[in-house]
Protein backbone atom coordinates (compact mmCIF):
# COMPACT_ATOMS: atom_id res chain seq x y z
CA UNK A 1 0.00 0.00 0.00
CA UNK A 2 1.25 3.42 -0.44
CA UNK A 3 2.26 5.44 2.47
CA UNK A 4 1.03 9.32 2.24
CA UNK A 5 2.87 11.84 4.73
CA UNK A 6 0.71 15.38 5.41
CA UNK A 7 3.66 17.80 5.95
CA UNK A 8 3.63 21.02 7.70
CA UNK A 9 3.80 23.86 5.76
CA UNK A 10 6.37 25.32 7.68
CA UNK A 11 8.42 22.49 7.51
CA UNK A 12 8.91 22.41 3.67
CA UNK A 13 11.47 24.79 2.32
CA UNK A 14 10.29 27.85 -0.14
CA UNK A 15 12.23 26.71 -3.23
CA UNK A 16 10.72 22.89 -2.93
CA UNK A 17 6.72 24.48 -1.88
CA UNK A 18 7.42 26.45 -5.64
CA UNK A 19 8.49 23.11 -7.31
CA UNK A 20 5.84 20.89 -5.89
CA UNK A 21 3.03 22.99 -3.89
CA UNK A 22 1.78 19.54 -2.44
CA UNK A 23 2.16 19.27 1.51
CA UNK A 24 1.54 15.29 0.76
CA UNK A 25 4.78 13.09 0.30
CA UNK A 26 3.94 9.32 -1.02
CA UNK A 27 5.57 6.39 -1.27
CA UNK A 28 3.87 4.33 -3.64
CA UNK A 29 4.13 0.60 -4.13
CA UNK A 30 3.21 0.96 -7.34
CA UNK A 31 5.74 3.48 -8.23
CA UNK A 32 8.81 0.82 -7.64
CA UNK A 33 10.72 -0.53 -10.08
CA UNK A 34 11.15 -3.71 -7.78
CA UNK A 35 8.63 -6.16 -7.57
CA UNK A 36 7.38 -6.97 -4.36
CA UNK A 37 8.01 -3.71 -2.63
CA UNK A 38 5.79 -2.69 0.32
CA UNK A 39 5.86 0.31 2.06
CA UNK A 40 4.43 0.43 6.05
CA UNK A 41 5.29 3.09 8.94
CA UNK A 42 5.59 3.92 12.33
CA UNK A 43 5.30 6.17 14.98
CA UNK A 44 7.81 6.16 17.81
CA UNK A 45 7.17 7.06 21.01
CA UNK A 46 9.16 10.37 20.50
CA UNK A 47 6.51 11.33 17.67
CA UNK A 48 8.98 10.55 14.65
CA UNK A 49 7.32 8.96 11.53
CA UNK A 50 9.55 6.22 10.16
CA UNK A 51 8.43 5.17 6.75
CA UNK A 52 10.21 1.60 6.03
CA UNK A 53 10.69 -0.14 2.88
CA UNK A 54 10.13 -4.16 2.88
CA UNK A 55 11.23 -5.46 -0.37
CA UNK A 56 13.35 -9.31 -1.34
CA UNK A 57 16.22 -8.03 0.90
CA UNK A 58 14.57 -7.35 3.80
CA UNK A 59 13.66 -3.96 5.90
CA UNK A 60 14.95 -0.89 5.80
CA UNK A 61 14.19 2.56 6.70
CA UNK A 62 13.72 5.02 3.72
CA UNK A 63 13.23 8.28 5.60
CA UNK A 64 12.62 9.66 9.07
CA UNK A 65 10.03 12.78 9.73
CA UNK A 66 10.54 14.84 13.17
CA UNK A 67 7.82 15.24 15.61
CA UNK A 68 7.16 18.58 14.33
CA UNK A 69 7.16 17.91 10.52
CA UNK A 70 4.38 16.19 10.60
CA UNK A 71 0.49 16.06 10.63
CA UNK A 72 -1.06 13.31 9.06
CA UNK A 73 0.01 9.90 8.06
CA UNK A 74 -1.70 7.18 6.50
CA UNK A 75 -1.10 3.95 4.97
CA UNK A 76 -0.34 0.64 5.85
CA UNK A 77 1.09 0.10 10.02
CA UNK A 78 4.34 -1.46 10.39
CA UNK A 79 4.43 -4.29 12.38
CA UNK A 80 8.69 -4.23 12.91
CA UNK A 81 8.79 -3.33 17.17
CA UNK A 82 10.44 -0.10 18.27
Amino acid sequence: MTVQVTLLPATIPAHVQAEAPSRVREFNDDNSTAEGVRYTYSVKPSGSLVVMRQDSEGHRIETVFGPSAWEEVDGDVSGAIG
